[in-house]
């Protein structure tokens, strides 16, 4: 699709498999997945809450990015299990840049689910005291 003034255009890198993209396949996710048609009568959808992707062309009122940049979703269900040769069309308010020279594909495709859920049970629902540590490690297998 043509770029607008503020749109992004996305080449996708790398998508994990997340335990959640599976509940949302199900339906029984807590956001639904948006369902299109293929052929008449075959319902389908594209998963995937988290993956990471490339900018390779920008609005010319797009500021804070630039062609060459990663980003992450910086919301839910965008369908990120797309192949490398697939691109998207999206805005700076659907995407968060990464460093990624300083993290990496891996960890950077898998960046938004379990470590932000992590983050929101210890910051939300822990008793955490001055002085204590938590390990979390990004495992994203049961």
């Amino acid at each position: 699709p043509p770029l607008t003034p503020t749109s992004l255009h996305l080449k996708f890198l790398a998508s994990p498999i997340n335990p959640s993209d599976i509940n949302q396949i199900e339906g029984v996710y807590l956001i639904k997945p948006n369902f299109k048609t293929l052929g008449e009568h075959e319902k389908i959808v594209v998963a995937g809450n988290e993956g990471v992707t490339q900018v390779i062309g920008i609005g010319d009122k797009v500021e804070d990015l630039k062609v060459g940049d990663w980003v992450v979703m910086g919301k839910s269900a965008f369908e990120t299990w797309q192949t490398p040769q697939t691109h998207a069309k999206a805005t700076t308010d659907d995407v968060i840049r990464i460093p990624h020279e300083e993290i990496g594909i891996v960890k950077a495709a898998t960046l938004t689910v379990n470590p932000c859920s992590a983050y929101h049970m210890l910051k939300d629902f822990a008793a955490l005291k001055e002085g204590v540590y938590m390990y979390i490690h990004i495992d994203n297998r049961y």
